[in-house]
């Protein structure tokens, strides 16, 4: 065992496996007990993993001798509390270790999961260690070589984390707004009760909501910046990073906004939120305000673009959005601003009205593509965010009919360019008559915008 101090707040200690889960003694310093912080992500690899990891440790058990090095298995950054040890990087590859072990030699470790996804994983995990093509024929954990990353500050070791090329799986955006927030949460049974709403979220649609509602307070007319392409992984991280950790606030008293409508007279008034949502552009406050934020963001993007019917929503926009919004013929890049489009106008008004507005809606974002001559670009639709600054038209708006006055208001002028029936543009139109009966006689290329103003009437 090995240790570098050099550094005050952070040590660096290389040791085996087997020393890792005995609590790391001999001449260190450091000893605990490894644990999950209720934070993290849940254990996720499967049989892919195992098969590359089971792989390796054959080769390399079947062909050591003494004079060799030890198996190396990257670094493990831990955050020491007292008697603990928390696991910040590394979670992965320690459970499945200590999976293998319990498997091959019979020894078990006293390490707790609390997240249901990980308890599932594990024991799917253990399953697939019977199969033949996962037979691990030797595990010696004193020839398993891992360098130890040990900080008393748990901010220190997640930006350490951030800023090191480690040998797991590096975090998403998703999972450090995660591990952010749920770390700010006050009291063991309040950050279970938060990391179960979280986990309880389909990740696909918590990355998509997070995206979308970072592209909504980015591009907005007060302060507009920039979103970078999603072909920038790394700087699409970065923003919603910086957007939802780094510019949240810490206060014991958060606040939310709602828009509030208030009827009656002289004599007696009665007010009622005309959203459950807490306003998209909102300031947004550390640990459970954020999350619950979140959570009803995705609740709503599932209700509306996921699910086929909900007693809330007019039975209507889900034949809608079944034939256009998911149709053959749209763009991905259309769709998400659409999708961004109609939250921002539920976080106003809610679901009320929501099938009416989503034709307009619609109108409105897929102009783009009968105004361009060919294909919709990523680039073409943020251009158009900040020229027509449809974000912040529904944003500025009091009541759902202004908001459909604005829409309506909106005048483009049709490209007749690549309409044949072969071309991207040509089969658009056409895909129209499968929900408008006014395009279900041909092309509508001459006067295609008044016909489709017609439609959208006939259909209200």
């Amino acid at each position: 065992m090995t240790k570098n101090p050099q550094q005050t707040n952070v040590t660096v200690v290389s040791c085996t496996v087997k020393q890792l889960f005995s609590g790391i003694t001999e001449d260190s310093n450091i000893k605990g007990q490894l644990k999950i912080p209720e934070y993290q992500r849940p254990y996720v690899w499967n049989k892919k993993q195992l098969t590359k990891l089971i792989s390796g440790f054959n080769d390399f058990f079947k062909n050591y001798t003494k004079e060799k090095p030890l198996y190396y298995l990257g670094s493990i950054i831990l955050h020491k509390e007292n008697n603990t040890l928390n696991i910040i990087d590394g979670q992965q590859r320690i459970t499945t270790l200590a999976l293998l072990d319990y498997f091959i030699n019979n020894v078990a470790h006293s390490i707790e999961y609390s997240s249901p996804k990980s308890i599932s994983q594990i024991k799917e995990n253990h399953v697939l260690l019977s199969q033949k093509e996962l037979v691990l024929k030797k595990l010696d954990l004193e020839l398993l070589n891992v360098t130890l990353v040990i900080t008393n500050s748990e901010d220190d070791a997640y930006t350490f984390f951030e800023t090191q090329n480690t040998g797991g799986k590096r975090l998403s955006g998703a999972d450090i707004v995660k591990a952010h927030h749920l770390r700010a949460v006050k009291g063991q049974g309040a950050i279970a009760n938060k990391a179960q709403q979280w986990e309880s979220k389909n990740i696909t649609s918590i990355n998509e909501v997070i995206g979308l509602l970072s592209k909504a307070r980015y591009w907005n007319f007060l302060n507009w910046k920039s979103y970078p392409s999603f072909r920038h992984k790394q700087a699409v991280k970065i923003v919603i990073v910086e957007d939802f950790t780094e510019n949240t606030n810490n206060t014991e008293h958060p606040i939310s906004f709602y828009q509030t409508e208030v009827i009656g007279d002289d004599f007696q008034t009665s007010s009622q939120n005309s959203s459950h949502l807490k306003s998209l552009r909102q300031p947004l406050y550390n640990g459970a305000h954020f999350i619950d934020y979140l959570s009803d963001y995705v609740d709503v993007y599932e209700t509306l673009f996921l699910l086929e019917n909900d007693y809330r929503v007019d039975e209507r926009f889900y034949v809608f959005k079944n034939i256009l919004i998911n149709g053959a013929n749209g763009t991905i890049f259309l769709k998400e601003l659409f999708q961004l489009v109609v939250l921002a106008y539920v976080s106003k008004f809610g679901f009320k009205n929501i099938y009416e507005f989503s034709l307009w809606a619609f109108r409105y974002v897929y102009s783009i593509r009968v105004i361009n001559r060919r294909t919709v670009r990523e680039d073409s639709i943020e251009k158009f965010v900040r020229e027509e600054l449809i974000l912040d038209k529904i944003f500025g708006c009091f009541t759902h009919q202004e908001v459909v006055n604005q829409l309506k208001q909106y005048n483009y002028n049709f490209n007749s360019e690549n309409c044949e029936e072969n071309r991207v543009k040509g089969r658009y139109i056409l895909s129209l008559g499968n929900y408008f009966e006014t395009f279900s006689n041909g092309m509508a290329v001459t006067n295609f915008d008044n016909i489709l103003k017609e439609a959208i009437h006939g259909k209200l």
